[in-house]
């Protein structure tokens, strides 16, 4: 990540991985704006400065596979912060 985003000078440093077991209706039923999305954000860590990414398997009725909220939303809603991603696409992913 670092390398792809050398142009634009910003630099991710990783400080800590946290895997939580949730049941599988968390892990496959994260929607944008859910009652799941809530869930799995507050498992948030740190302030604006900590990207929160949390992986997720797939959701047949998500309309998205990765969502996130924007920078500037922080202030309003912290807890909202973080990007979601469907782990099947990431490298490696299967389905």
């Amino acid at each position: 990540m670092n390398s792809y985003f050398q142009p634009m000078r910003l630099t991710f440093i990783v400080t800590s991985v946290r895997r939580i077991a949730v049941p599988y209706n968390v892990l496959h039923g994260a929607n944008l704006g859910n009652a799941v999305e809530s869930q799995l954000k507050s498992y948030h860590m740190g302030d604006a400065r900590t990207l929160n990414i949390y992986t997720v398997g797939k959701n047949p009725s998500a309309t998205a596979a990765a969502w996130s909220s924007f920078p500037w939303d922080y202030q309003i809603n912290p807890m909202y912060d973080g990007i979601i991603i469907n782990y099947n696409n990431l490298p490696g992913g299967a389905e």
